[in-house]
């Protein structure tokens, strides 16, 4: 007696394998999908971190060196040395007098909403920019200096980015006292 029966797979088999194997092809794609979103959550967070440093850098060297005072000029003295707006208190821009390796310079800092940075402007003393700086264009969703002292001595910032995929905030407290205004009495400042 010969055996004339053929092995093959039956619909039922052929359509386990092809469930099988579109659970296996879903599963590969969503860790797929899921890796590129990590990906880009820490580029995003990344690119946020470092923006914010460089913009903390400057930061830094401006607020190190505020003249937290009236300083005395060639036209008298020059008053309100550091003015937030609108209410003294919290501000999206600040503007301040500051001692530089070229001598004083007044430096304002603003937030563009629209573009989403933060501006930093060297300004003469008509308020016209002399020099600019662009920081984390693109971005910036917030950016609020808090004078925490009351008299300029703890400028706090906070800084707000969002990207696609993720948000960061930072908060900086920044502190000055490099010059005491009784040091300063002698000097006059050209404008």
């Amino acid at each position: 007696m010969i055996n004339n029966e053929k092995k093959a797979f039956t619909l039922i088999e052929a359509l386990i394998v092809i469930i099988i194997l579109a659970l296996l092809l879903t599963v590969a794609y969503r860790l797929l999908v899921t890796s590129q979103k990590g990906a880009i959550h820490g580029q995003e967070a990344s690119l946020h971190l470092m923006a914010g440093d460089i913009l903390a850098v400057a930061l830094e060297r401006d607020f190190c060196n505020v003249l937290p005072f009236k300083i005395n000029s060639d036209k008298g003295k020059v008053a309100g040395p550091i003015s937030f707006s609108p209410d003294n208190v919290a501000a999206d821009s600040v503007l301040f007098w500051a001692l530089s390796d070229t001598g004083v310079k007044q430096i304002r800092y603003s937030f563009d909403r629209q573009k989403r940075f933060v501006l930093r402007e060297e300004v003469d003393s008509t308020g016209q920019a002399i020099r600019s700086e662009r920081f984390a264009e693109g971005y910036v969703t917030d950016f609020v200096i808090n004078d925490e002292s009351k008299i300029a001595e703890t400028i706090k910032v906070k800084v707000e980015m969002e990207g696609k995929s993720k948000k960061t905030v930072i908060n900086r407290v920044f502190c000055h006292g490099l010059i005491n205004e009784k040091d300063c009495k002698h000097w006059i400042f050209h404008f």
